[in-house]
This record gives structure tokens, C-alpha cells and sequence, in this order.
């Protein structure tokens, strides 16, 4: 995201982050926890494996939107719908 200033590392987070946002709690776990082995493995200078597990989280949460595992309510909604829905 070229606008926000954000390099591809910054950007998959930010985008994981949304994602796991998106999910139920019990989907949005483990991509949390992977967010924050990565944010550490970054802070002990560890800049490839933090890459790693942003894109697991990255992955995880794309794939858990294209199962329709999106909405709080637990309620299975089409990947195309869950990205259009009000909040």
C-alpha cells in the first residue's frame, strides 16, 4: 500500500489484522498469536521469520474468509458479501 507508506511486511500485517477483525474469536486467535511471534521475532531482529509468520497469519485469515467463516455471529456468509456488510 504504496499510499500508506507501508512496506509489503507493514501491509500483509495490516491486512491480517483486518481480517482477524473480521472473524470469530475462536479464527481470530490464531491469527493474533501469530501477529505477535512475528512483532517479536521483528524486536529480536529476526526480520525473515517475522515475514514467515505474518504471511501464515496472512494466509490463515484469507483462507478462513474463503471458507465464509466471516461474521462475528458465526454465521457463514459468501467471501464477496463479507467484504460489502455494514458494521
Amino acid at each position: 500500500m504504496p499510499y500508506l507508506g507501508l512496506s509489503r511486511a507493514d501491509e500483509r500485517r495490516f491486512l491480517a489484522d483486518l481480517v482477524a477483525q473480521g472473524l470469530p474469536p475462536d479464527k481470530a486467535e490464531p491469527i493474533a498469536l501469530g501477529l505477535a511471534r512475528a512483532h517479536e521475532l521483528e524486536a529480536a531482529g529476526r526480520k525473515l521469520d517475522a515475514l514467515v509468520e505474518i504471511t501464515k497469519a496472512y494466509d490463515a485469515g484469507l483462507k478462513a474468509f474463503e471458507e465464509g467463516e466471516s461474521g462475528k455471529s458465526g454465521k457463514k456468509i459468501p467471501f464477496n458479501k463479507g467484504l460489502n456488510r455494514k458494521r
